[in-house]
């Protein structure tokens, strides 16, 4: 691989970085009545500005939100039911996230009693309440050993060939 290839190869690698800045991340949890989360990008970005849309089992709207500057969201809830949030770019890249309606309080009336398990307690509601914003942590760390793996796998490859080229260069006659 001669200086053209590994520039090839170099420039090939910095221009799929942009491509990771556009992911979107949603989360949210339930806070009393109501749905509170935060919409992000890959990297760390907030997601300002941008419309969060609920829709309940059967599919049908049950509200809209609007991001505010830090990317974060409320949106109130009328019954005890599961809200699938989605947020949809212009650029075709989406996210979506699921509040289950355990994670409401029993005093909001239920909205399908067939996905709502009797006897949630207090503790349940808790401890999903503890556990929204770990899964917020988790994407953000699983997003940095994402890029991490690339550079330790671009590190990989040039040793590799560092190597090869190494022992091509030994084996060449001396004149």
């Amino acid at each position: 691989m001669g200086k053209t290839g590994i520039a090839a190869l170099l420039l090939l690698v910095l221009a799929t970085a942009p491509a990771w800045a556009h992911r979107v991340n949603l989360f949210a949890t339930a806070e009393g009545d109501r749905i509170k989360g935060v919409v992000t990008f890959g990297g760390g970005g907030k997601g300002a500005g941008l419309t969060v849309r609920a829709k309940g089992p059967d599919g049908a709207p049950l509200g809209e939100a609007t991001t505010g500057p830090d990317g974060g969201f409320s949106l109130p809830v009328g019954s005890r039911m599961d809200h699938l949030l989605t947020v949809d770019l212009d650029d075709g890249h989406a996210a979506t996230f699921v509040v289950k309606a355990e994670e409401f309080p029993e005093t909001l009336p239920a909205g399908d009693a067939a996905r709502i398990p009797p006897g949630t307690g207090d503790l349940e509601l808790a401890v999903a309440r503890q556990i929204a914003p770990l899964r917020a942590q988790i994407a953000a760390y699983e997003e940095r050993i994402r890029w991490h793996d690339v550079l330790g796998g671009i590190g990989y490859i040039l040793g590799m060939a560092g190597v090869a080229f190494f022992l091509l260069g030994r084996r060449a006659p001396r004149p």
